[in-house]
């Protein structure tokens, strides 16, 4: 098969058959020839190895790389390095696309001045996850779900994911990314991907990220904005709790997301590159 892929996904996988089935189903498009698969196993023992096998005819462009690693971002660095799409994106084996022609036609639309494309997602069975990444956010201390993220290889280069942050470690790449190297970042408002959030990092907290996440933003802003963010954080905090306690459920976060806007949004001329929504 000589076309060129647009997209290449990288699925690290450990012992996933009990999901994996789903996951996959939901990667069939109508013309499979624009996507590639890199399964990057991590030397299962259970039925992982078989039931992607099982979608050879489906999926012809999945590829299964099944050898010992030291974690999921080693796997998602691994499988970088053999990525040959226009795009990267990574999923976890408990993730769901709901319509993979809609993406794909979504990321031939794009244009090329578009360094991140961002989607909205179901996490669990009833949150919505919509935010779009901004360096103001970022200043803020806003995360954001890799399911919702598109990367433009090229633009990504050499960039790799750290290992010193075992469940964290998209969190300093996308940082790199919109920080560092200025992303110009576009985001279609469609809800396009289910994470079921049951993976290792919705379980558990990187606590040497947290340790050093305030140390990274301090590198990465410049020292009058890292001021303001100190300034403006405890204040934050007490009004976050005011607005959860009077707004309640959605509203609240949607209150939050407002206040965190406004109180980091960088001046006039600085920030991330926001492109027209798709």
């Amino acid at each position: 098969m000589d076309t060129h892929p647009l997209l290449t996904i990288i699925l690290p996988t450990f012992n996933a058959a009990a999901v994996l089935q789903g996951c996959l189903e939901s990667l069939v498009a109508k013309d499979e020839s624009w996507l590639e698969i890199l399964l990057m196993d991590g030397g299962s023992k259970d039925d992982t190895l078989a039931i992607a096998s099982s979608f050879a005819d489906r999926l012809p462009r999945l590829r299964v790389v099944s050898e010992p690693d030291e974690g999921i971002y080693d796997a998602m660095n691994k499988g970088m390095e053999l990525a040959t799409g226009d795009w990267l994106y990574f999923i976890g084996a408990d993730d769901r696309w709901t319509d993979a022609d809609r993406i794909l036609e979504l990321l031939r639309k794009t244009p090329t001045s578009v360094d991140i494309l961002q989607i909205n997602a179901r996490k669990g069975e009833n949150e919505t996850y919509t935010r779009s990444m901004s360096q103001g956010r970022m200043l803020a201390g806003e995360e954001f779900n890799h399911q919702t993220i598109f990367y433009r290889r090229i633009f990504v280069g050499s960039l790799r994911f750290s290992r010193d942050y075992p469940l964290a470690a998209d969190q300093l790449f996308n940082m790199e990314l919109v920080v560092n190297q200025d992303a110009r970042v576009a985001h279609a408002p469609e809800i396009l991907i289910h994470y079921a959030n049951t993976g290792l990092s919705a379980q558990q907290k990187d606590m040497r990220w947290i340790a050093d996440k305030d140390s990274w933003i301090a590198k990465m802003f410049p020292p009058d904005e890292v001021a303001r963010r100190k300034k403006w954080r405890p204040r934050e905090r007490w009004v976050k709790r005011i607005v959860r306690i009077l707004a309640g459920g959605k509203t609240s976060r949607i209150a939050v997301h407002w206040l965190q806007d406004q109180l980091y949004r960088r001046a006039k001329g600085s920030g991330t590159r926001q492109q027209p929504v798709i």
